[in-house]
């Protein structure tokens, strides 16, 4: 009950914030990037709207040289906006990320609930809220861009992949992928809990020397560097004594990594048509790491070592620091949002054209 509670109070704080976003800002953003006298566009709407608008008309053959992302976005925006009362719209479509925040609390939840058991149902609930105010993450809930439908499927990739459910794991993978083609990354990631998951259950079943459970040790635990060697060695043992099962068990994945060297070959690098033009007229990449670091964060916070008995769960420090991590969240969002709406500029270079501060 309690999860559901904080999942309406997500929906009613993103509905909120959506209405005012839309209110001040109906026409699709670009923000520009500048080093010196060049510009060039770091998030832009003025892109991705028409190339999904032009999808929900069923014109999949014209593509913008300038998006640098695959057209995952678009594709999963037509097939949600079949639906009668929907239009392509620009709010409708900002939208859409909204649906994909509250699904990424529930995610959320649910990969707490595997990882710390023991924690209470308050405890967790108010803990997946706050991850899902991620500040970074959070603000790109408004806008119509690739950062909230990528961040729910990396994360649900890797909720079946401790779930054990390898396929679907590896579907939401390659899903995360049409995303944003570095989400290959985490999709190695994944493929490496997987493998040591299912390593550690065949080595639970095997009684043939005296180090059956030493893979299985968490890393936390881990005392030593000798330590931490024997684990790699016998994580490469037991994965060479299972290499046909590993093969056939993580196909899927293997299907999905053969794919992305394909479109690397394809393509000629990672990222598509419009960057690797611009460096050929030699515009400078921005320096700034953008928000592709969002993801480890919130993963090194899932990973947070909790207590390991019902009693001590319950305790208060650990729900002050939740409410700590909660009020610094939600006032860096208010600040944030407060900039991006109520204190636009403009820059002599674009007269008349109002910017706007962003992550």
């Amino acid at each position: 009950m309690v999860k559901y509670v904080f999942l309406a109070l997500h929906a009613i704080l993103l509905s909120l914030v959506a209405v005012l976003v839309n209110k001040r800002v109906s026409e699709p953003y670009m923000l520009l990037s500048s080093f010196g006298n060049v510009f060039w566009p770091r998030k832009d709407e003025i892109f991705h709207i028409p190339q999904a608008q032009r999808y929900c008309e069923g014109d999949y053959r014209s593509w913008d040289p300038k998006l640098t992302t695959p057209p995952g976005l678009y594709l999963i925006s037509n097939v949600i906006i079949i639906l009668p009362f929907l239009n392509c719209s620009t709010s409708i479509l900002r939208a859409i990320n909204l649906g994909f925040s509250l699904g990424l609390y529930l995610v959320i939840w649910r990969i707490l609930a595997r990882l710390h058991p023991y924690q209470n149902d308050y405890i967790r609930s108010f803990n997946a809220f706050t991850l899902s105010l991620f500040p970074v993450g959070w603000f790109y809930n408004f806008l119509y861009y690739t950062d909230s439908g990528s961040t729910f499927f990396v994360l649900l990739a890797y909720l079946m992949a401790i779930e054990k459910k390898i396929k679907t794991s590896a579907l939401m993978a390659t899903t995360s992928i049409f995303f944003r083609q570095t989400n290959v990354i985490w999709l190695l990631f994944i493929l490496g809990v997987s493998i040591v998951n299912v390593l550690s259950d065949t080595e639970k079943n095997q009684k043939s020397d005296g180090n059956k459970r030493l893979l299985i040790v968490k890393a936390i635990n881990i005392d030593s560097l000798e330590q931490a060697f024997q684990q790699i060695a016998n994580l490469v043992r037991l994965a060479l004594q299972n290499v046909i099962f590993l093969l056939k068990s993580f196909f899927p994945f293997l299907i999905s990594l053969i794919g992305f060297a394909i479109f690397l070959k394809w393509n000629g690098g990672v990222v598509l048509e419009y960057l690797s033009s611009s460096r050929k007229r030699q515009i400078p990449i921005d320096p700034r790491l953008r928000d592709s670091y969002k993801n480890p964060m919130g993963f090194i916070r899932l990973h947070i070592r909790q207590p390991t008995t019902s009693s001590s769960t319950n305790t208060a420090p650990g729900a002050q620091r939740l409410v700590i991590e909660f009020l610094l969240y939600t006032c860096v969002n208010f600040v944030t949002c407060f900039l991006f709406l109520w204190r636009p500029f403009v820059w002599k270079q674009e007269e008349g054209k109002l910017q706007r501060f962003i992550w």
